[in-house]
């Protein structure tokens, strides 16, 4: 979804060059606290099949541990996470919301139809096809975050 601004503030306000958060933290002799949308934190982690094999049947426990381990990385390194999640959506989103459960319904559909057509032959998909988010998703590394003690702060409303 997104934090309301941070593309343009980002663009106004953070150099273009790579930095190494590590170096500069040494450099600065302190803890660099980064802000992180749990939403795009949960698609990264799920849904990046290098850290988590195979997310949609069922391996939140190894997403859990993902987390964990990006947490833990990130602090060893001298850095710590604040976690963004999305608030209510307003009322003026509530067609983009509806367009999104179509997409998502659409989506589920379509999996069932090739399920149906090619039944348990998954190697058919070639990593392609519909994506369907994992039920449990954002929860899992909500819930993972939370163990790590990582700080969460609630948007007042959607950020996008």
């Amino acid at each position: 979804m997104g934090v309301p601004g941070l593309t343009s503030y980002a663009k106004k306000n953070v150099p273009s060059e790579r930095v190494n958060l590590t170096a500069r933290g040494k450099q600065m002799q302190q803890t660099i606290t980064l802000a992180v949308d749990v939403s795009a934190l949960a698609y990264y982690l799920g849904c990046n099949h290098k850290i988590v094999p195979f997310h949609t049947g069922g391996q939140y426990y190894e997403l859990a541990e993902a987390t964990t381990k990006f947490v833990t990385d990130l602090r060893t390194r001298g850095i710590e996470l604040r976690g963004i999640v999305d608030g209510l959506a307003s009322k003026q989103k509530s067609l983009t919301m509806l367009s999104r459960l179509y997409d998502s319904l659409q989506d589920r559909k379509e999996v069932m139809r090739q399920l149906t057509t090619y039944g348990r032959d998954a190697s058919i998909f070639n990593g392609r096809g519909p994506f369907v988010k994992p039920p449990l998703l954002q929860e899992t590394v909500l819930s993972a975050l939370k163990s790590c003690h990582v700080p969460l702060i609630r948007a007042q409303r959607e950020a996008d």
